[in-house]
């Protein structure tokens, strides 16, 4: 094996052709030596006649499984050191575990990205060479074994650790990896580690390689001198004496602080992705639940009597109804994983809702003091990130506080920012600006912690009460709106944070009341379409009495061949967007064909991406969204039928 691994032999084991292709091809292309086996027995032989340098292994194969192959092969001590990575779709956490178990050295996850596998043997047989490197000093001079281990790349720490945990010896890269010097290293390796159970564990491997048993490379988290922490990678041997009786470890150490940052984010995002398809089959469901409550609720109000009593709580009903309609949009917004899409946006709208569902989580006993002005300007800004940035920094402040006496403001305004002022901050030029303030009453901070509270990954919180995200995802979010964040605090004082945005443009209009009057039709024919029963029910009767013949359909097969036999027929369609024989954009597109003229609108009570702007490049007249009020439904019509190119034309 060379230097760097490049000319390294590596062995695929793997039934599938097209995954062996794959592999061969990206790996000789990065200067490996490939062979291939198609199953177990294969790859045994394989490795019997010559030894691979790695080995890159699936689980499910015909005659022996990856599994198997890997136990006969730590049985056998000649072959036991080859470093084997287990290649395989089969993802679930008992899986890993007993690939590790059998002492595989690493699991990579099917569908793999090729740089991953690049990345992870490069890993793999640079340990491979550091640990052959440390064997090597049973036979070589103390002296010849630390000028080898001191030449070798800087990221690396080489220790010797007596059976008592007092180190021996340090390799001088401890001050690349830690911050320590190798005098300062030389002492018990309890100055360093955490209490992150990880070490416990870790302990527990030391223990049994000074017993005799192989382990496979295991983490350990450490405080780098300047505070911060930092994950190591360990690879450990024992040490025997004359009699065959170990009495210390060597070890190999490797900062992977960046890698576990990686996997860290993986699986958060794999977490807010299945929340976000949680959240989505939810709402699609509630939507058509709410949608069908508001829509009769709505008629019921209209007929009956100003002076019924029945009037004030069918009114009480449709305020109900909005708010859960609101908090489905709130935690639709919160779980989202869709692109950043800079519009328009009312801040003030949106600090109301975050407040609104920060007001049902944090302790009654934390006052929330709100100066929202109502006249406050829009900004350019993506809906989700502003509402991740007002999240990230409430909850920030209530989790700074007691539960008694403390009070959580938020204060929301449009200022002129002057060139004096703006002089003072770096990045803010003179002009209008909506600036956002929230201020608590906690604990505070000292100014050594204030000047970091940016950093990714800096916390003051307790384990698994943070990830040191917040704040500086807040940051980069306000920067990329060409904005300004600022901090101010005092020990024992509680915090203020700043945030200020340039703003674009007057109010954004907020909801309508419940008393507006709808826009009415004068008798045009609609054609609607929804699967479900209820919705078509309550469209029907709405479209009604605003005025428009409708022709209901909660079949997307029987709409089309109804609008195919008399494409004149109609004057707009009204069509879900998810439907189980054909979906309101398959609709969309064969009718447009037909008609390319004809108002199309889709509707959607969650549509996994779809917008007003999407549908509108896909050929809808617009997108409306469920729960759908009787206003929302008259005024989007009348505007669409009125700017047609029929009736203008």
């Amino acid at each position: 094996m060379t230097a760097d691994g490049a000319g390294a032999s590596i062995l695929v084991v793997d039934d599938n052709p097209d995954n062996l292709r794959v592999l061969i091809r990206f790996l000789e292309e990065q200067g490996y030596t490939i062979r291939i086996a198609v199953n177990g027995e294969m790859a045994l032989r394989s490795i019997e006649t010559v030894s691979p340098d790695l080995i890159l292994l699936d689980i499910h194969m015909p005659t022996l499984d990856g599994y198997e192959v890997c136990r006969r092969l730590k049985r056998n001590e000649q072959l036991s050191e080859i470093p084997i990575i287990f290649i395989s779709a089969l993802n679930e956490p008992f899986n890993k575990v007993r690939a590790f178990e059998l002492g595989a050295a690493d699991y990579i996850g099917k569908p793999f990205e090729l740089a991953e596998v690049s990345a992870r043997i490069g890993v793999q047989l640079r340990v491979r060479r550091a640990e052959l490197a440390l064997r090597q000093r049973a036979a070589s001079s103390e002296e010849k074994y630390r000028r080898l281990v001191e030449s070798l790349e800087q990221e690396y720490v080489f220790y010797s650790r007596a059976a008592d945990g007092i180190f021996t010896y340090v390799s001088p890269s401890i001050v690349n990896v830690l911050g320590y010097t190798q005098a300062e290293s030389l002492t018990h390796y309890s100055a360093y580690i955490t209490n992150n159970p990880i070490n416990t564990a870790a302990e527990a491997a030391t223990q049994r390689i000074l017993a005799g048993e192989q382990h496979p490379p295991f983490e350990i988290e450490v405080r780098h001198k300047n505070g911060t922490l930092r994950r190591l990678e360990i690879v450990e041997n024992a040490v025997h004496d004359a009699q065959g009786t170990p009495v210390s470890v060597e070890g190999v150490a490797k900062d992977v602080t960046e890698r576990a940052r990686i996997e860290q984010q993986l699986r958060q995002s794999q977490k807010m992705e299945a929340i976000g398809t949680l959240a989505g089959g939810i709402a699609h469901d509630f939507n058509n639940i709410l949608g069908g409550i508001i829509g009769f609720t709505e008629l019921a109000y209209e007929d009956v009597a100003p002076d019924s009593p029945l009037k004030d709580r069918l009114k009480k009903v449709l305020i109900g109804t909005n708010r859960a309609r609101d908090l489905v949009r709130q935690i639709l917004t919160f779980s989202r994983q869709s692109e950043v899409e800079h519009q328009h946006i009312a801040p003030g709208r949106i600090v109301n809702e975050v407040l609104k569902f920060l007001r049902a989580t944090i302790p009654r006993t934390i006052d929330i003091v709100q100066e929202i002005d109502p006249q406050v300007g829009s900004v350019m800004a993506d809906p989700t990130e502003f509402h991740q940035i007002v999240m990230n920094l409430c909850t920030n402040a209530y989790q700074a506080m007691d539960t008694t006496g403390d009070a959580l403001t938020v204060d929301l305004n449009s200022i002129i920012v002057d060139p004096e002022f703006a002089a003072r901050q770096p990045n803010l030029h003179p002009g209008p600006y909506v600036k956002l303030t929230v201020s608590d009453t906690g604990c505070g901070m000292e100014q050594e912690t204030l000047e970091r509270i940016f950093e990714p990954f800096f916390t003051t919180k307790e384990r698994d009460k943070g990830t040191g995200l917040g704040l500086s995802t807040v940051h980069g979010i306000v920067s990329s709106m060409g904005g300004v964040t600022t901090a101010e605090s005092e020990l024992g004082r509680g915090s203020t944070f700043t945030i200020y945005l340039p703003q674009v443009g007057d109010q954004v209009g907020d909801h309508t009341s419940l008393n507006a009057a709808p826009a009415y039709g004068q008798g045009e024919r609609v054609l609607l379409v929804d699967d479900e029963a209820p919705i078509v029910q309550v469209c029907t009767e709405q479209l009604s009495r605003l005025g428009y013949e409708v022709s209901p359909f909660t079949s997307a097969v029987a709409a089309l061949s109804s609008f195919r036999a008399e494409p004149h027929a109609y004057d707009l369609i009204l069509s879900d967007y998810q439907m189980p024989e054909m979906s309101g954009l398959d609709l969309t597109s064969s009718v447009l064909r037909v008609r390319p003229e004809i108002p199309v609108f889709l509707v959607t009570g969650y549509g996994e991406g779809l917008t007003e702007e999407s549908g509108r490049r896909l050929g809808a007249r617009d997108v409306l969204f469920k729960p759908l009020s009787l206003k929302q439904l008259g005024d989007a019509i009348r505007n669409a039928l009125d700017s047609s190119p029929l009736r203008n034309g």
